[in-house]
């Protein structure tokens, strides 16, 4: 914040990255500063639950969304719900990758190593892939998990102790670099996204880039 203060006069555009949970309220207070020192200032939508945040804060997110110079959706989904949200300020940029960076592997016999790449955060439902590894184990005893991403809240606890509880083979790899993940992905087969309410997931579109099946 204190950043878009010392910049607002040298600055055209203030791109604000716009999720729907707790950084909601970062979003929202620059926003207000911004438009306070009369600086354009674009929301770029990233959260996959920011509908719900237009149904349960709307005055807030029309002082928001409203007073942007444009919103800019990545997926038609959210593109949509804001339309019929009432917003017309709107343009569409879908997430993309350049392919080139991404080594596709063509797996020919599918093995039982699975990937889950995202931050570890309710939203994103973690502990659901240790439980479907735990019944994957019933038909495939060599099964295996490993769960790449940052600590972002206590459901890091959760599945640790759900993993230690029921003895299951799953790495906790932590954070990666993006170059780091996508060489490690080279050894699993199947990718697996397990969040309750997503946008358009670069990380998704990442592992069909490199060939693994998403489920």
């Amino acid at each position: 914040l204190g950043q878009v203060i010392l910049q607002a006069s040298k600055t055209d555009v203030l791109l604000i990255d716009t999720y729907s949970t707790s950084a909601f309220w970062y979003a929202y207070i620059s926003s207000r500063l911004a438009f306070f020192l009369k600086l354009d200032y674009i929301p770029i939508l990233h959260g996959g639950d920011l509908p719900k945040r237009l149904k349960s804060h709307p005055q807030l997110c029309q002082r928001l969304f409203g007073n942007a110079k444009v919103n800019v959706a990545p997926s038609a989904y959210l593109l949509q719900e804001f339309k019929n949200a009432g917003y017309t300020n709107l343009t569409y940029i879908p997430n993309t990758i350049k392919l080139d960076l991404y080594r596709f592997k063509e797996r020919q016999e599918l093995q039982t190593h699975l990937l889950w790449v995202r931050s570890f955060a309710q939203l994103y439902n973690p502990l659901l892939a240790l439980k479907v590894l735990k019944e994957l184990r019933l038909l495939y005893p060599k099964v295996k998990l490993s769960m790449v991403g940052p600590f972002k809240d206590d459901s890091i606890e959760e599945c640790k102790a759900f993993a230690k509880e029921n003895e299951l083979p799953v790495t906790f790899t932590g954070g990666m670099k993006k170059q780091d993940w996508l060489q490690y992905a080279q050894d699993f087969d199947v990718f697996i996204n397990t969040t309750n309410v997503d946008n358009t997931p670069v990380s998704v579109i990442e592992a069909m880039a490199l060939g693994l099946p998403v489920v």
